[in-house]
């Protein structure tokens, strides 16, 4: 007998569709945050949260931390994912294994019908697009924080508010919907 492991991590295998979810508007979105614990990561959630807040009038925020940068969360935060929020920023993409895992658990997200999306380093796009043709899904979006900024780990509070407002308007764009339930792009 030969048993193998599947590389990609995919939950529930065939029954998953590889597609985006609905948009809908933020307002009123219950956001969910995924922190892998790398740097500042949390912080800079939490930032991109009170913009979406202030400026789409996103509701609450539901922060689930992942017991390590490359793995997906743990199966009753994953739950909690599912039951409590109405759209997920993943993130920081900032080094190999992360930024496959953090464009993944977007994607699986998505699956799942959770509009989500991924927050990588410009340095890491080689991995990330790799990981979503992987998982048939090519032209996935993302977020990509530019390579000017160094390692998330150094970053200052002047820097996390920075790259947050940087990042703020593409990050609704790409979660929500215009009031006509057009996509807010």
């Amino acid at each position: 007998m030969l048993i193998t492991l599947d590389p990609t991590g995919v939950r529930n295998r065939g029954q998953v569709p590889h597609r985006m979810a609905a948009r809908r508007p933020l307002a009123g979105a219950r956001v969910g945050l995924v922190s892998n614990g790398l740097g500042r990561t949390e912080d800079l959630l939490g930032a991109v949260y009170s913009l979406l807040r202030d400026d789409a009038h996103a509701a609450s925020a539901v922060l689930v931390r992942k017991p390590h940068r490359s793995v997906p969360p743990l199966p009753e935060d994953w739950d909690r994912l599912l039951t409590d929020t109405d759209v997920v920023i993943a993130g920081f993409g900032g080094c190999g294994s992360c930024s496959t895992r953090t464009i993944r658990d977007a994607m699986e997200l998505e699956w799942a019908g959770i509009p989500s999306v991924a927050l990588v380093h410009e340095d890491m796009l080689p991995a990330v697009d790799a990981m979503t043709k992987l998982a048939d899904m090519p032209d996935y979006p993302y977020v990509v924080v530019g390579r000017t900024r160094t390692s998330l780990c150094d970053w200052d509070d002047a820097t996390v508010a920075a790259v947050a407002k940087e990042i703020a308007g593409e990050t609704m764009a790409l979660l929500g919907a215009a009031a006509d339930g057009r996509s807010a792009q």
